[in-house]
């Protein structure tokens, strides 16, 4: 167990919220209990896309004038956000947040809960976290069999015994973070395995993002796609893919 990443305390208490029920007074209390969290949502409140004529120094004021659905989803990117401080993840980071966000756009396609969506697309990846604590030569070796052309979730299987995508929902299940999310985690390189929307989701938001050195995680794209678009419920994406300009984009910047 050593080494393995602890889950925030203020995600936890996040986790157990919920847009439709969360007061801002809530979610004020866990803002204030880190200085980085304020400086988001009052930055969020300022900003030139949500910002009004007022500059607002409350924390409450701010929430109010996000909204407590948005507020919560800054928080809950700064606090997983945290588990992926070191500058060496700051690629895979960009990713999760990006994944985030699209899985969150393509929710609304086929009205499932944009909030878990957002959640699920942050902590997709939080297996590589657990990967990458490996031994020094067991990564020289998994970044020669990249290098060579083999998909990700099959060096992952052959030098670990397993892949990301199993590490991440073993570790979201020991959180005890809700089990939809961790069994889409689990198969979101394997929709055909799953009647999971969420994962369906997953895999379509992943193989949206626009960090090519993530598309070559695992083999039979177009038979995946075609799962992953059906278990989702998914029927046709928008034309030229999922637009940047929804606001949660800026999460993801």
């Amino acid at each position: 167990e050593t080494g393995v990443p602890v889950f925030p305390r203020a995600a936890a208490r996040l986790m157990q919220t919920s847009a439709e029920t969360t007061s801002a007074y809530e979610l004020e209390s866990i803002v204030a209990t880190d200085p980085v969290f304020t400086a988001l949502v009052l930055g969020a409140s300022n900003s030139a896309l949500l910002g009004g004529r007022m500059e607002i120094r409350q924390i409450g004021q701010a929430i109010l004038r996000v909204g407590v659905p948005f507020a919560r989803k800054i928080l809950l990117a700064a606090c997983v956000g945290q588990l992926f401080s070191s500058g060496a993840l700051a690629k895979l980071w960009k990713h999760s947040r990006t994944v985030g966000a699209i899985a969150h756009e393509l929710a609304a396609e086929c009205a499932y809960d944009q909030e878990g969506a957002y959640a699920a697309g942050l902590l997709h990846d939080i297996g590589r976290l657990v990967t990458r604590r490996a031994p020094p030569q067991v990564r020289d070796e998994e970044a020669a069999m990249l290098a060579a052309g083999f998909p990700l979730t099959y060096v992952e299987t052959l030098l670990y015994g397993c892949d990301h995508a199993t590490v991440g929902a073993d570790l979201l299940e020991k959180w005890k973070l809700p089990q939809e999310i961790a069994d889409a985690v689990r198969f979101h390189h394997r929709p055909e395995s799953t009647g999971s929307s969420l994962a369906g989701i997953l895999y379509l938001a992943e193989e949206e993002s626009v960090e090519n050195s993530f598309c070559s995680e695992s083999l039979s794209p177009e038979l995946r796609r075609a799962c992953a678009t059906q278990i989702s419920g998914i029927t046709a994406l928008p034309e030229g893919g999922v637009s940047r300009k929804a606001a949660i984009f800026a999460l993801a910047s």
